[in-house]
Order: C-alpha cells, then sequence, then structure tokens
C-alpha cells in the first residue's frame, strides 16, 4: 500500500500528466510530453532519437494500461486507477528500472547538451517544463536537486532523486521535489 507521503507525491504527478486538467490521463497526454521532450532534445520528427523518445513514454503508457486490463490506445486512467497502476508497478522494483529509470537516464543524457556528465538547471528546468510544470516550480524544483549549489546536478544524482521521489518515504528527501518542490 502506498504512503500519505508517496501517494502524494503521486498524486502530483498524476496532475502533471493530466494535460488538460480533465481529470483523466490518456495517451495522447503521454504522446504531447513525448513530443516537447524530443523537440527539446533537438530530435528531428521521424529520427531514430525521436522514436526513441516516442516509444519509451508510450510503453510507460502501456505498462500502466495492461496493470489494469486497459486498452492503451483507447483507454483512459482517473487518479485512483494510475495509483493503483503506480503501486503495482512500484512493487516489482526490477521492472520499474526497466520501464523508468531506463528511460529517464536516456532522457537525462539528451538534456546533458555538452555530455559532461552534468544536467545544468536550465537543462532540468527545460525537461520538466516540457512536461507542462510551471517556468517557476520547475526552476524551484531543480534549485532544490542542487545540492552543492553548483548550477548542475549529475546525471547519477537525476536518478538518484528519481528513485527517492517514487520510493522514498523520508519527508526530507531531496527527490520529493522532482516534479516541483512538494
Amino acid at each position: 500500500m502506498l504512503s500519505v507521503l508517496r501517494k502524494r507525491k503521486l498524486t502530483k504527478l498524476f496532475h502533471i500528466w493530466d494535460s488538460n486538467k480533465d481529470g483523466v490521463i490518456e495517451r495522447a497526454d503521454y504522446a504531447l510530453v513525448a513530443l516537447r521532450v524530443a523537440e527539446l532534445s533537438g530530435a528531428i520528427s521521424g529520427s531514430y532519437g525521436y522514436r526513441t523518445i516516442q516509444e519509451g513514454y508510450l510503453q510507460n503508457w502501456e505498462v500502466l494500461c495492461r496493470i489494469l486490463d486497459k486498452d492503451p490506445n483507447l483507454g483512459e486512467l482517473n487518479l485512483e486507477e494510475y495509483l493503483i497502476a503506480q503501486e503495482i508497478t512500484l512493487a516489482n522494483k526490477t521492472e520499474w528500472e526497466l520501464y523508468v529509470r531506463e528511460h529517464m537516464r536516456d532522457l537525462a543524457a539528451r538534456a546533458d547538451k555538452d555530455h559532461d556528465g552534468q544536467v545544468t538547471l536550465a537543462e532540468y528546468t527545460g525537461f520538466a517544463c516540457a512536461y507542462g510544470i510551471a517556468i517557476d516550480v520547475a526552476l524551484k524544483a531543480a534549485q532544490s536537486l542542487d545540492e552543492d549549489q553548483d548550477g548542475f546536478v549529475l546525471i547519477e544524482d537525476v536518478l538518484r532523486y528519481l528513485e527517492e521521489f517514487y520510493y522514498s518515504e523520508d519527508p526530507e528527501s531531496p527527490g520529493n521535489n522532482f516534479t516541483g518542490v512538494l
């Protein structure tokens, strides 16, 4: 069962995914974020990089739908269903690492424009905005993850914060702010 803290974080994430704010998420919401991320990363429509980004997001959507026996092309998830699907997915950390962590590793590498293993606060903020997070909220999130205040977050730290977002029960964990200061 999801704790109150984890449910709060995932509820916030649900509302981020719900791009048109109609109370449900659907394939189109994941496709929209994928399109924004692809554009931000400079991937050209139809290119391998573009397809990889699209496939990663849509695969994550399909996993959530299949858990609830919904058609990924026609289905939609309300908040309660989303939380159930997340709880089931998160119970199997190996599966979570396969579908979420590896997808995020690829995205973080794309955000790292100079390939130095670090994501600038501007790069992190840009990617957060691709999810529809307001720029001021995204910047505060990026700043909260920059623990040494050097203007960068190491890619490995981004992945650690992502894991903390999904799994940490510690209310002081920096990863709780992955999608905006909690």
